[in-house]
């Protein structure tokens, strides 16, 4: 954890010098905690943060740094991603990404492509990915979108599935709403549904999370989202 924040500070404190090269143009930091309702010493703390560059009005950077406590395996998990951006306009934004995960010591790099569009009140964002670990393949699928109802209040969904070979894959459904204080800083709550299926076997429960964000730069923060299964994993 101290490495993530060391890392993250480093990142903020660099930008006026980074900036010369190239523009800071959003970024974000979170603060969340979620866990299952039937068991609540399946929990996890996570502290993230996002910080965006534009070299130009068409390419950027985006750079996430994430750290994840876990209650009942008295674990973490780090998380390090770069998104390559290429927008097509104020609305339409598509991209690389590559990152790495490391996990009790073991570490695992996953790389994928994303695409987000923004519509007057709606936003919508998908990836790809795929990674491998000890010779363990992965590959994940997202789809997530929100309404604005105003501008303090908004609702989202998100579906991510994971399928490792093997006969295993998971998956993670969650509605978010989300409250705007208007000054970048905004609190959230989500429920939603986790599965695990493994041969015939399936296990499912309920999560409910909360937390809270504040963003800069652009009104969105940063362009896209956070990736990795670390950041998908709720109260393990």
């Amino acid at each position: 954890m101290k490495l993530t924040r060391t890392a993250l500070a480093a990142a903020l404190l660099c930008a006026p010098a980074i900036s010369q090269a190239a523009e800071v143009t959003g970024g974000e930091i979170s603060l969340g905690y979620s866990a299952m309702t039937e068991d609540s010493d399946f929990n996890a703390t996570s502290l993230e943060g996002a910080l965006e560059l534009g070299f130009t009005q068409t390419i950027a950077a985006q750079l996430d740094l994430g750290y994840h406590k876990y209650g009942l395996v008295d674990d973490h998990a780090t998380n390090v991603t770069l998104h390559g951006i290429y927008h097509f306009s104020d609305t339409t934004s598509t991209g690389l990404f590559y990152g790495r995960e490391s996990v009790d010591g073991s570490d695992a790099d996953f790389y994928g492509i994303e695409a987000g569009h923004e519509y007057e009140d709606f936003d919508v964002e998908g990836y790809v990915g795929y990674g491998k670990e000890s010779g363990i393949s992965a590959t994940v699928v997202g789809l997530s979108g929100a309404y604005a109802f105003n501008d303090s209040v908004s609702l989202g969904m998100s579906f991510d599935n994971v399928d490792f070979n093997g006969g295993l894959s998971a998956r993670r459904f969650g509605v978010k709403g989300s409250y705007d204080f208007g000054t970048g800083a905004a609190a959230y709550a989500e429920v939603g549904e986790a599965r695990l299926d493994i041969g015939g076997l399936s296990i499912s429960d309920t999560f409910v999370g909360i937390g809270a964000t504040f963003a800069f730069g652009a009104d969105r923060g940063a362009t896209f989202g956070k990736r990795g299964l670390a950041h998908l994993v709720p109260g393990l």
